[in-house]
């Protein structure tokens, strides 16, 4: 795509985000090696009806391979969207040490300073505000969303519209790589938890789940994305040991650098275009994991 053609598409879309009503829905078609010409309309709650035998049997191991030949293929500037705590700042480090260039939005200086002490590229914003997202992330051509949680006095949850902000600036900037976190508990993972769980997280993984279905419904023709659901979130030093599967009743615990780590190899693996994937570390014992981890399913890339 030339730079002029670029330019018009980028206007077009941005013409009809203003008129049009999802905006998400217009998003301007780019040419890439990356883009799928397969048809995906259908919602993520239906995603595992569609999948070859082979995609039901995926399951990347986070081994001791290295990291650097895994995330500095073809997208070497990355946006990192709630970069500044949880699995997104551990991410930041692990694609900077890898050589990667990362771009984060961040809202108190206290953020930007670590983050740049890092040696990220920060821009001050908020990910609530559209405008924000798509300056911090311009330039980019991977992005990677693990926005999540309330924020402000008002507690208004970033799940949803944070996240929708930063597909919806991909869609408009032509950015090639998106790579979605969200949780265990949304779309067709529903049924790994306990009713009870269920209940005690509703509020943020209907938001979740919000920005899964806008994502795998607006962008699939546009965004070579990947979903990536983690289990219940610990802090500790990785363990090497966790794994993505296509087993949507998996269950158990990870801990965030090993989240991290399996999303930064997601970032230039194109066996992960278009799959939803829960994020599990068999060899963490936990006492509201159900026992199944999706080791069943496992297969080395």
């Amino acid at each position: 795509v030339t730079t002029t053609s670029r330019t018009i598409m980028r206007t077009i879309a941005l013409l009809l985000a203003i008129l049009a009503t999802p905006a998400a829905a217009f998003a301007p078609v780019r040419s890439g090696a990356w883009v799928s010409t397969r048809s995906h309309t259908s919602p993520a709650l239906s995603m595992a009806d569609n999948l070859s035998e082979d995609e039901k049997r995926l399951n990347i191991a986070n081994d001791d391979g290295d990291l650097k030949e895994q995330v500095t293929g073809d997208f070497k500037k990355i946006f990192v969207a709630g970069g500044s705590k949880g699995v997104g700042r551990e991410l930041v480090s692990q694609l900077i040490a890898s050589g990667c260039t990362v771009k984060c939005l961040v809202r108190s200086e206290e953020s930007a300073a670590d983050l740049k002490a890092e040696g990220a590229i920060c821009t001050m914003g908020d990910a609530f505000s559209y405008k924000d997202v798509e300056e911090a992330m311009d330039d980019c051509d991977a992005c990677v969303t693990t926005l999540g949680g309330a924020t402000g006095p008002d507690g208004k949850r970033v799940d949803y519209k944070g996240n929708s902000n930063v597909i919806e600036a991909a869609g408009i900037l032509g950015v090639k790589r998106l790579v979605l976190v969200t949780s265990v508990g949304c779309g067709d993972s529903k049924g790994a938890l306990s009713d009870e769980a269920y209940s005690s997280l509703e509020a943020a993984l209907v938001e979740k789940d919000k920005a899964e279905k806008m994502l795998v419904k607006f962008y699939s023709i546009t965004t070579d994305w990947t979903i990536v659901r983690p289990g219940g979130l610990m802090t500790a030093p990785a363990t090497g040991k966790a794994i993505l599967t296509t087993d949507t009743t998996a269950l158990g615990a990870i801990n965030r650098a090993d989240v991290a780590s399996l999303v930064a190899k997601c970032i230039n693996n194109k066996e992960t275009i278009k799959k939803t994937l829960s994020a599990i570390d068999p060899s963490i014992e936990t006492a509201f994991g159900n026992g199944n981890f999706g080791e069943a399913q496992k297969f080395d890339v």
